[in-house]
């Protein structure tokens, strides 16, 4: 059952939680499309960054093109203009959109639609596309095609309203002071509800959720996602948000019939809905059982780097370095056998003082993981016993790193750079 995907457009934080989703399944590869270079470039192996961009009357030919050069099986829209785009085009293509209906893609594309749609229910909060029609202040105002947070103001006064863009369409709405919560869902076949998840949204960034923890829901909530699944017809991976108002009842905000860029918080009880999407679309049945543990998680910007280099030994420290404070320092771990994977040669070269075999058996490191072990003498120059030229060398000592680079002209990495020689591409 083994599937290409193509994620477009690459390049947003809902298309690297599908990748962090995806990247790791046996039976998945990931090619990835975007417009400009961007963060993508380190995470994709199969990357184009030259696609038209969405709304471009060349972008399906576009796509088509990699469709049939890759065998692509689905294509997984990473952006609401994307999958609305997309949505409307699938008869253009020449695979799969891992997308519900159009209809529903274009109801919850506008904020106005959406509440149309779902009209007099009780979740839904007093809204209008005129703001003459509040008698008072604050309320709120945001655009009627967007996403998340961006774009947003509360309205507090008459000033407020002349900051607002007038190339924008808004919904105004009545002002909620609650908190605010975002509720994954699942809906498998026949329209079935199989899943719902309440987390917080604690800290915003660019209109998405950065802090974010997992909380009971409650039946109220529930209610609402039972409703909304009820009258809008979804296929796989969705979720909305709700405010609480000032008597602590939960108002609609919006609702995406696609992946959410923190969806990595229900991802950590061990339901991947990107992933689950996928067996979906594949005709698979498919079971949900959440573990049962707190989950909060905060993001942050992550630098991931290419530096071209090009060696095929690694000399390595082991005191200080793969062995720190008692005990392995795991992520250098995890670059030797990256290395290892690419037929790489590791070579320990180290003035240990006890027996090296032994104490790589105390800390479960296997000494074949090395093509070499040189053990010194304590006033031993290290840089004499490395000969390739195609070499780095690993240690925490910069005055060995400094003789290293002096007379062997490689480069040295200390412990602080490890992270810049991870390839994270996948």
């Amino acid at each position: 059952m083994h599937k290409n995907i193509l994620v477009y457009p690459c390049g947003t934080e809902i298309s690297f939680e599908i990748f962090n989703s995806l990247s790791s399944e046996k039976t998945i590869t990931l090619f990835g499309a975007n417009s400009v270079p961007g963060h993508a470039d380190f995470l994709y192996k199969n990357i184009f960054t030259n696609a038209p961009f969405s709304g471009d009357e060349k972008l399906i030919d576009f796509l088509n093109d990699l469709i049939s050069k890759n065998s692509i099986d689905f294509i997984y829209p990473a952006h609401d203009d994307a999958l609305t785009y997309l949505s409307e085009n699938r008869h253009r293509l020449k695979c799969a959109v891992l997308s519900c209906d159009t209809e529903t893609v274009k109801i919850s594309r506008s904020k106005v639609l959406t509440y149309k749609k779902l009209n007099k229910a009780k979740y839904l909060p007093f809204y209008s596309t005129n703001f003459t029609d509040f008698s008072s202040y604050p309320f709120f105002a945001k655009p009627c095609i967007g996403q998340g947070s961006f774009g947003t103001q509360k309205i507090e006064s008459q000033s407020g309203l002349a900051k607002l863009n007038n190339f924008i369409d808004y919904v105004f709405c009545e002002y909620l002071p609650g908190e605010e919560f975002t509720i994954d869902c699942f809906t498998g076949l026949n329209n079935k509800l199989l899943f719902c998840n309440c987390r917080t949204r604690e800290r915003i960034r660019n209109g998405i959720s950065v802090r974010s923890k997992i909380v009971p829901i409650t039946k109220e909530i529930k209610a609402i996602a039972y409703d909304i699944n009820k009258k809008l017809k979804f296929y796989g991976a969705w979720f909305f948000q709700v405010k609480l108002d000032k008597n602590n009842h939960p108002k609609l905000m919006e609702v995406a019939p696609r992946i959410a860029g923190t969806m990595c918080v229900t991802r950590a009880l061990g339901v991947n809905l990107p992933l689950l999407t996928v067996f979906l679309f594949c005709g698979l049945n498919i079971k949900i059982l959440p573990n049962k543990y707190p989950v909060i998680a905060d993001k942050c910007f992550s630098a991931k780097y290419n530096l071209s280099l090009d060696f095929e030994y690694i000399y390595l420290d082991f005191d200080d370095t793969l062995i720190i404070n008692n005990n392995v320092n795991a992520f250098l771990l995890m670059f030797l056998y990256q290395c290892l994977n690419l037929n790489k040669k590791i070579i320990l070269i180290t003035k240990h003082q006890s027996n090296i075999i032994d104490d790589l058996n105390k800390f479960k490191i296997s000494h074949n993981i090395f093509f070499k072990i040189i053990t010194l003498k304590k006033d031993d120059e290290k840089y004499k016993f490395i000969k390739e030229k195609k070499s780095i060398f690993i240690d925490d000592s910069f005055s060995e790193r400094k003789r290293v680079m002096e007379m062997c002209n490689i480069n040295c990495f200390g412990l602080e750079n490890i992270d810049a020689l991870i390839d994270w591409r996948k």
